[in-house]
């Protein structure tokens, strides 16, 4: 308390510093990327803010919980990153009643990926939160908290994929029309292949029904029918 505490902005790259910012403390020279504030009796947050060069500000928020907290992330290229210190993560909690932290990042319209700090995810637990969903532009997925390995921070992603990046055994695969999506599953940088608990998936789709989901694996093979639709309902896969 009372000691002066000096911040490093450094440097990204194709992006520009756009200064600091805080609820908790005043920020002297706070568009410099190195500034300073007096540190009080409790923690703070800073957040430094980044202009993507040609871009727009990449430090906004989202709604999260139920709608009403938003939350700050930072974004490089289609990967947000959310911002949870402690005090936002306890409004979350506070503000959801069916025990499932939601982060809708459908606002985001580039966004295929989030990353979540294991931290929040812990605190979700502790909480007795038995799950999280998030909502990206390309679906929507649910994830089992208690069933999620040991890790630093958790990304996940749902990207549609064009056919022409499959590998050729996988290609001879697809028809012509057919939706393929990438969902993936990382912790701490490592693909997450068997989560050890249930992960819901829905993505949109319009076209005719019934349709079949198949898992397509590396060596191009067709695992196994996941669901078929019989109604103009999103696609759900688990």
């Amino acid at each position: 308390e009372g000691e002066t505490v000096t911040l490093q902005a450094g440097a990204r790259t194709q992006h520009t510093f756009a200064g600091w910012v805080s609820d908790d403390v005043t920020i002297i020279d706070a568009g410099n990327a190195t500034a300073t504030f007096t540190m009080p009796a409790h923690a703070v947050t800073v957040t430094a803010k980044w202009t993507l060069q040609g871009g727009i500000p990449q430090t906004v928020s989202i709604p999260a919980g139920d709608g009403s907290v938003p939350v700050t992330f930072t974004q490089t290229d289609g990967i947000v990153s959310l911002i949870l210190p402690d005090a936002k993560i306890a409004e979350i909690i506070a503000s959801e009643n069916d025990k499932s932290a939601t982060f809708d990042l459908t606002s985001r319209a580039s966004a295929v990926a989030v990353t979540i700090p294991r931290s929040a995810l812990q605190q979700f637990a502790d909480a007795g939160f038995d799950s999280v969903e998030v909502l990206l532009p390309t679906g929507t997925v649910v994830l089992d908290i208690g069933s999620l390995p040991a890790g630093q921070d958790l990304t996940l992603s749902i990207a549609q994929v064009d056919v022409s990046s499959l590998m050729p055994a996988q290609q001879v695969q697809i028809n012509a029309g057919d939706l393929i999506f990438d969902i993936t599953l990382l912790v701490d940088g490592n693909i997450v292949h068997s989560p050890g608990g249930p992960v819901t998936v829905t993505v949109p789709y319009s076209g005719a029904l019934p349709v079949a989901v198949w898992y397509l694996n590396d060596a191009g093979s067709c695992v196994r029918s996941l669901y078929l639709g019989a109604s103009s309902q999103p696609l759900n896969t688990k």
